[in-house]
């Protein structure tokens, strides 16, 4: 947290910042379809459009709870720092409590008493692996702490080699227990760096090649399979606007599905090859969650919704021909 911004790391790992505006509210950056407030308590409450599902951090940044559209709780209590937490489901009351026991073990138990216990090395990073079934998948690490190998149970390994941006270049599955040769993916980059528009090149075991043209932001604009074949994709604010697949052939392009959207990243229509076109309107806000008013197919049907206070849908009129 900052004091013109705020920077929230999504399910991927991804960083995404929230621009402070001047009157104190913030920007959804594109692409994304969740909003940040900051409350009166000095607490901050992210909403997923999509689900109406609210987020709320303390003014610190750690997470306390996720309440759903319809009053549902998961809260988030801390042990401690460094000590662990407990999330616990209010509905059915099942938890999921995540303890350190101080040697470097980190123990996560359900309400069943299921375990998945994670063990770090003395630089933190994840070392060890086990599963309820007390199955263990090992990580182990080269000078620049990237995963050099990663060990099954069976003691199948999977080895990786990396160029000086820290990207992939190589990637084998041990043919043998314990072994260090077998099938590989090799990758090559033209890029200079990972945050730079280029061309990734996959190859395959047998030595067929896939290239992916893509830009900055990691959007692949362009597939090109082993057989030359081509489907190619554009965006707007991060959103695909158009799809050609790969049934083109010399001169002739390949088939065209155009998107739109609203400025909420709302689906508005979708335009198929034919020009058969079905539409979603009437976009409404709901406790935070956007829902459609209208969807129109191509046929001329038409289906109207309506909702309560916070997105649950009550009642679905069709009409039309279709």
């Amino acid at each position: 947290f900052f004091t013109d911004e705020v920077e929230w790391y999504d399910s991927t790992g991804a960083t995404v910042s929230f621009k402070k505006k001047s009157d104190g509210s913030f920007t959804t950056p594109d692409g994304y379809s969740r909003d940040l407030v900051k409350n009166s308590d000095g607490t901050y409450t992210l909403t997923d459009r999509k689900s109406g599902a609210k987020d709320t951090y303390t003014s610190s940044g750690a997470l306390t709870k996720v309440t759903d559209r319809n009053g549902g709780v998961i809260t988030v209590a801390s042990h401690g720092q460094g000590a662990g937490f407990k999330i616990t489901e209010s509905r059915s009351g099942r938890w999921v409590d995540v303890t350190n026991d101080g040697g470097g073990w980190w123990h996560a138990t359900d309400h069943t008493g299921r375990q998945v216990s994670y063990h770090l090395d003395d630089q933190d990073r994840v070392h060890k692996v086990t599963d309820t079934n007390l199955a263990t998948v090992t990580y182990d690490y080269d000078s620049s702490d990237r995963i050099e190998s990663v060990t099954t149970q069976e003691n199948r390994v999977t080895r990786f080699t990396y160029d000086s941006a820290n990207r992939v270049t190589s990637m084998t599955r041990a043919s043998t227990e314990g072994g260090s040769t077998g099938p590989t993916w090799t990758y090559t980059y033209s890029a200079s760096s990972a945050t730079a528009a280029g061309t990734t090149t996959v190859t395959d075991p047998e030595g067929d090649a896939t290239k992916y043209v893509h830009n900055g932001d990691g959007e692949v604009s362009k597939v090109t399979d082993p057989l030359t074949h081509s489907r190619s994709t554009t965006y707007q604010a991060h959103m695909a606007t158009t799809a050609v697949d790969a049934m083109g052939s010399g001169s002739t392009a390949g088939n065209t599905t155009t998107y739109g959207w609203d400025s909420r990243n709302n689906p508005t229509s979708t335009t198929l090859p034919s020009g058969a076109t079905a539409q979603m309107t009437g976009w409404l806000t709901k406790a935070g969650m956007d829902v459609p008013g209208t969807f129109e197919s191509p046929d001329d049907s038409k289906t109207n919704y309506s909702y309560d206070a916070v997105g649950n849908t009550t009642s679905v009129a069709v009409t039309g021909t279709g």
